[in-house]
């Protein structure tokens, strides 16, 4: 995607100056794709990547739509290539001749594929979408080419975005191939958080497993909504056997139980197996918290050591080049296992803003990020955010809490739980629950 970004930088599709938006908010970057179409090359490379899209996420659809005017020559073009009906939404009925609001043939509850060039605020989407529902059709998944959007929206949640790039993976690559110099990219940042800092909407747990159909990710999501816990216990305990015990006492309230198999005395295969069994027991997910090397041979050890049972495993940003070795490596696969990535805190932002972006190049194993806050600039809603930035001491304050973290799990660490937190788990686990699930008036 990096190359087709930089084409639309150089023809001008993307201009960074002072620009005026129909806010009337002053703009460091405007985008406008509708000049693409004076450049056959790149309107066939856009094509061809949304045909990829497409048999990537396999939707249900029986035609295409274009979203005025933007999306209806990639519409047309796509509907061609892959030889299904195009339909056209006019913007209003014509008061003569046919006064056709929708062209072309249809069924009722027939399945339509929209397209659209951006999406910002969603609310062509919204109003085009409404034409063809009101027309009895259906409409699931939407297709851009860029998703400028900072975070979820709830209007859009029934919709599924799958857009080419985000405008944060357009900034970083226009950086890193030096387009545009570090001012200007700080400058745009500056420019869209100070645009977006209302209160961050926080998707559902429900909302990841109704548009996600990755297996190990369903995982996840089905022991958190079958336990009602977004609560995950970070265990350093060393003795295998008062790991056990300690799992034992927090199992049926944590969904999740993070360690690090490395540090375990004498831990081989038969002892992982009674892990194993005392997770499917509890149903808690496993997740070994080792830093996978950067190097492939090693990481395909780690993966196939027989005391790995883990259902995810962490890279740390220590080692953000594992990213390019498990792209080649089908280990993950084969072992149905999940990536977290480790953002430390200690990175400078635009360094946290690389191992997102890296990581969600990982779609396919990538189940959260791990760090200490989650980031407006983090805008994927089909990952999960853990944190262990939890004052316990604060419980009757869940407004608080969520607000300084933005994340959708949270971590225990084992000395909460030996200084007594152990008989107020169940009660943090509802609150955070709660929290997640936008239930605050419950406390």
């Amino acid at each position: 995607m990096e190359e087709l970004i930089l084409d639309l930088h150089d023809c001008n599709c993307i201009q960074f100056g002072k620009f005026t938006l129909k806010s009337k908010a002053v703009s460091p970057i405007y985008i406008d794709f509708k000049g693409v179409v004076s450049y056959p090359r790149i309107v066939s490379k856009i094509v061809d990547e949304f045909v990829k899209k497409i048999e990537a996420i396999n939707p249900d659809f029986k035609s295409i739509c274009g979203v005025p005017y933007g999306g209806i020559v990639f519409s047309s073009l796509i509907a061609n290539k892959l030889g299904v009906p195009m339909l056209i939404v006019r913007k209003e009925v014509k008061k003569y001749g046919m006064k056709r609001l929708i062209e072309g043939k249809f069924e009722t509850k027939d399945s339509v594929l929209m397209v659209e060039d951006i999406i910002s605020t969603g609310k062509s989407i919204l109003e085009f979408s409404d034409k063809l529902v009101k027309r009895g059709l259906r409409v699931k998944d939407i297709l851009v080419i860029c998703d400028r959007r900072l975070n979820h929206q709830m209007a859009l949640e029934n919709y599924r975005i799958n857009s080419l790039f985000t405008i944060h993976e357009l900034l970083s690559v226009l950086y890193k191939n030096v387009r545009i110099s570090r001012e200007r990219f700080l400058d745009v940042y500056k420019f869209i958080i100070d645009n977006n800092n209302s209160t961050k909407e926080l998707r559902s747990i429900e909302y990841i497993k109704q548009n996600v159909d990755i297996p190990m990710k369903l995982k996840v999501v089905n022991a958190l909504l079958t336990k009602k816990s977004n609560l995950c216990f970070n265990c350093i305990e060393t003795d295998f056997f008062k790991l056990i015990d300690l799992l034992g006492r927090v199992g049926n309230v944590v969904s999740i139980v993070m360690y690090n198999s490395g540090i375990i005395n004498d831990f081989n295969g038969e002892k992982a197996l009674i892990l194993k069994k005392l997770a499917v027991e509890k149903n808690f997910i496993l997740f070994d918290n080792l830093s996978l090397s950067h190097n492939e041979n090693v990481i395909q050890h780690q993966l196939n050591n027989t005391k790995n049972v883990a259902d995810i495993v962490c890279v740390s940003s220590k080692f953000l080049a594992a990213h390019s070795a498990i792209k080649t490596t089908n280990k993950l696969n084969k072992k149905n296992i999940g990536i977290v990535f480790h953002i430390d805190d200690e990175l400078a932002d635009s360094d946290k803003l690389r191992v997102y972006n890296e990581g969600n190049s990982l779609s396919d194993n990538l189940i959260g990020f791990y760090c200490r806050k989650r980031s407006l600039l983090m805008t994927n809603d089909l990952v999960f955010y853990m944190t262990d930035f939890l004052n316990t001491n604060h419980l009757e304050q869940p407004i608080l809490l969520r607000n300084r973290n933005l994340c959708d799990i949270f971590i225990i660490n084992q000395s909460q739980i030996d200084s007594g937190m152990l008989q107020k788990l169940d009660h943090l686990r509802k609150i955070c629950w709660n929290i997640v699930n936008g239930k605050l008036d419950s406390f």
